[in-house]
């Protein structure tokens, strides 16, 4: 029983800081994108929006695959890190 307790306790409460810091940067960007790509999105597919969809899309998806990969424990990782590294690598 007293295993189960201390497994709840040395588990990280959320960082609302962080995440804070998170949208605040991810908006700065996504607004940035639009400014920049406004005029050349319209000139080449008819819509002001089309980038900037493509990057609200992408951080949508980073923002809840983060979510779910810092609720895994780090040291489960560690069989995987020769894999992830190259998967990291390939996709830069």
């Amino acid at each position: 029983m007293a295993k189960k307790q201390k497994n709840k306790e040395e588990k990280k409460s959320f960082d609302f800081i962080i995440f804070t810091t998170l949208l605040i940067l991810l908006s700065l960007g996504i607004t940035m994108v639009l400014s920049a790509s406004s005029p050349s999105s319209l000139a080449i597919t008819g819509s002001s929006y089309t980038y900037v969809t493509k990057q609200f899309i992408s951080a949508i998806i980073g923002i809840v695959l983060m979510l779910i990969l810092s609720n895994i424990d780090y040291k489960k990782y560690q069989k995987f890190y020769k894999i992830i590294y190259i998967i990291s690598f390939l996709a830069l």
